[in-house]
């Protein structure tokens, strides 16, 4: 209860780096099977809103713990459900989008949340907008941040098609910028349908 109150008014009683430290405890709590993993997450909810991209940060750690050991393959669309819950307050904060005169660590971390809810929360907005960009940098690498670039890829991969994957092996196997070369190589291991899976495998062994 004391923790839980303590995350519910954080932000008004604790500096960004007690805040961070408190998530740290609480998922020591869980490693150590002193609290549940449902008050875990209901702890991390009070997070939710916190103005300080290093928290949301940890957030997301700690939801990536508690996809390690508890989502199953059937508890997949709940989690995705409670990620879009979670995440979103950070969304509507931060935006889908650079914002003029932002602080450069919110300009840092937009790709890893953008990241999050487009694959662990599918979210449909987020994966309309990954789409976007990731059509715009294949037409114009130049015209997308490069911060972004590489999530967009990654999300549009996950329910892309045999063009899009031979597209991505083309484009790695010509690219002269080795940013560019790593983008597409990381794409190619984002794809999901099972036959690119396997391609994508034999093509990094081979």
């Amino acid at each position: 209860q004391m923790l839980a109150a303590l995350a519910e008014r954080g932000s008004d009683l604790l500096a960004v780096t007690e805040r961070v430290g408190l998530i740290g405890n609480v998922s020591a709590l869980l490693d150590a099977g002193i609290i549940s993993g449902d008050d875990y997450l209901r702890t991390l909810n009070h997070f939710a809103d916190d103005p300080s991209p290093q928290v949301i940060s940890t957030l997301l750690a700690g939801l990536g713990k508690v996809k390690n050991a508890f989502v199953t393959e059937e508890l997949q669309d709940e989690f995705a459900l409670y990620v879009r819950r979670t995440l979103g307050p950070a969304l509507e904060r931060f935006g889908m989008t650079s914002r003029a005169g932002e602080d450069e660590e919110v300009t840092r971390f937009r790709p890893q949340l953008i990241g999050w809810l487009g694959d662990e929360g599918r979210d449909p907005a987020v994966l309309a907008y990954a789409d976007s960009l990731a059509q715009t940098y294949l037409r114009d690498p130049a015209a997308v941040d490069p911060a972004f670039a590489g999530t967009a890829m990654a999300l549009t991969a996950q329910h892309g098609n045999r063009a899009l994957f031979d597209e991505c092996r083309r484009r790695f196997e010509s690219a002269q910028i080795p940013q560019q070369r790593s983008l597409f190589l990381n794409t190619l291991g984002h794809f999901r349908e099972p036959a690119l899976v396997e391609e994508a495998l034999r093509f990094t062994l081979e």
